[in-house]
């Protein structure tokens, strides 16, 4: 059931349904939807796009779409975040997710199945790939954009990597064959203002 939002508070997202504002959306599974999502700031504010919770829901990816910068945000395992300078923003950002995506080994040799990595649809804005078969993170900008930043944390939250970024780089590598086997957190920092999120699994 819908539910409409009728509070005024001093920033605010909402689901866009027939141009009213509503905090809670139920409707049709559909693959690939648009999902608009209204924003009003009354002030300059850092916002961090990110999934709390699914429930009956496991897309192979889910996005927050930029329509002013036609970019497509992967936000399933972790966030994205900026900043966005006060005002009425119900024309540019979208939901959306894609159901199933087929995968393409990473090389042509034979691959363990950690190492497949996801087909790039839809995917155009940071690239975060786990190569377990190479020991390695990588990290691509495919958009008008570069490195700013890079960190690796445990999942408990300790730093054990951290690189910055001076020259216009769009790909790095980091070097992982030195780290125990487990869960991690990926966060890239763009020259553009933007954060990125990724959960990853590291297998030595």
């Amino acid at each position: 059931m819908d539910a409409e939002m009728f509070d005024e508070k001093l920033n605010e997202i909402a689901w866009n349904i027939s141009r009213k504002n509503f905090v809670i959306n139920v409707r049709p599974y559909e693959d690939k939807e648009l999902i608009p999502l209204n924003i009003y700031l009354k002030k300059k504010t850092l916002l961090n796009f990110s999934i709390a919770e699914q429930r009956n829901f496991n897309p192979d990816r889910i996005f927050i779409y930029d329509r002013k910068d036609d970019l497509y945000f992967s936000i399933k395992t972790g966030y994205l975040e900026m900043e966005l300078e006060a005002g009425d923003y119900t024309d540019r950002f979208f939901f959306t997710f894609l159901e199933k995506i087929p995968s393409v080994e990473a090389s042509e040799e034979k691959t363990e199945p950690c190492s497949l990595k996801p087909v790039n649809v839809l995917l155009n804005t940071i690239e975060i790939f786990q190569n377990n078969r190479q020991e390695q993170l990588e990290i691509t900008i495919l958009y008008d954009s570069y490195l700013a930043n890079l960190r690796l944390y445990t999942i408990n939250g300790r730093l054990v990597a951290n690189e910055i970024l001076k020259q216009k780089e769009k790909e790095f590598q980091l070097a992982t064959g030195n780290l125990s086997t487990g869960v991690y957190i990926v966060k890239v920092n763009t020259t553009d203002g933007k954060e990125l999120t990724k959960k990853i699994e590291i297998k030595n």
